[in-house]
């Protein structure tokens, strides 16, 4: 099915890019999509009948149709999945109560026994980054490193938070961001090696999902690093996190979910808004999520950018009846 919703910038110009619905496997709330950038994308969420049921959803055509296996689909273990990455040849996804790897999106292998840490609620709902062929996750008190499969390493952290966000840069470098509240977002940050974290200096907001991307300079540092608050009209930057600016936004995202490709930084969640930043120096409003879906993840992969929705009307009680995914392909 094709929705023909087309917007021009600022009233003229070229129309921008169409989102489209391809058929999503409905059996399940999809929460979190990556690719391995070959044209395979993988989708993970929890069956809409039980919660405890954790499965995936594969694509090898660019996302143009997905294939679920049922049962064969099964993760090995229950609960939401907070985020699904892609390393060294393994996707990984990272949940409240397991890590399990997988090296085609199909079969899944629990991780979960090899961790010098048990995930858990009292561990802190963590996030998990893919970077220069390791994988990271930040616990309250320690962060974690490994190639997927094993084995992990545990790093300590100076402080003990509740981890929003791991952005990593062409250094060597991970920066590690905390949920933060009234007094801002904990910035720490880590140049692979036996040195320890260090504490940067903080931004002034709790935050949701980071992103990095744009010119890198001469050292591997991206042009900017993007730190999204919830439910405000703005985003914070940093060129190395020593400091950090505030950037308007056209509009309030709630629950923000960056995503960055070839076609620059876009933005959507739970709402109708998309906003596009080309060179990180400002963002604009691009193609409107198409009612009646909301974004709970985003990917890109060159131009093309993949969303995991749900019908926000479909919602009884606890139950997400209907979901998506939105396909954009952003012009050269």
């Amino acid at each position: 099915m094709l929705i023909d919703f087309r917007t021009r910038t600022g009233g003229s110009g070229p129309p921008l890019p169409v989102w489209r619905t391809v058929n999503a496997p409905s059996w399940a709330y999809w929460q979190c999509i990556a690719t391995n950038g070959a044209g395979r994308w993988v989708a993970i969420g929890v069956l809409a009948t039980n919660a405890n049921y954790t499965v995936s959803a594969v694509s090898d055509d660019n996302g143009e149709t997905w294939q679920y296996d049922g049962a064969g689909s099964l993760l090995p273990f229950a609960g939401g999945i907070h985020r699904l990455i892609f390393n060294a040849g393994l996707f990984i996804a990272v949940g409240v109560y397991g890590v399990a790897t997988s090296p085609n999106g199909r079969t899944w292998t629990n991780q979960t026994a090899s961790l010098p840490y048990a995930p858990s609620p009292a561990n802190g709902y963590f996030t998990a980054l893919a970077f220069g062929g390791i994988a990271f996750m930040p616990y309250r008190t320690h962060s974690v490193h490994g190639p997927g499969a094993g084995p992990w390493y545990a790093k300590p952290l100076p402080v003990a938070e509740n981890w929003a966000e791991m952005l990593g840069f062409g250094t060597g470098t991970v920066l590690l961001i905390s949920q933060g509240g009234g007094n801002g977002s904990t910035v720490l940050r880590w140049q692979i090696g036996p040195a320890d974290y260090e504490t940067m200096p903080s931004i002034p907001a709790p935050i949701w999902r980071g992103a990095t991307g744009f010119s890198r300079s001469s050292d591997g540092w991206p042009g900017w690093v993007f730190a999204f608050p919830q439910n405000q009209a703005a985003v914070f930057r940093s060129q190395r996190a020593d400091s950090w600016d505030s950037l308007p936004l056209p509009r309030t995202i709630p629950l923000p979910v960056p995503a960055y490709g070839d076609g620059g930084l876009l933005v959507a969640g739970r709402s109708n808004a998309c906003l596009r930043s080309a060179d990180g120096a400002g963002f604009s409003d691009y193609t409107p999520v198409p009612d009646p879906y909301y974004v709970n993840d985003l990917a890109a992969s060159g131009r093309r950018y993949i969303a995991v929705c749900y019908d926000r009307t479909g919602n009884s009680g606890a139950t997400w009846q209907t979901s998506k995914f939105l396909i954009l392909d952003v012009p050269g």
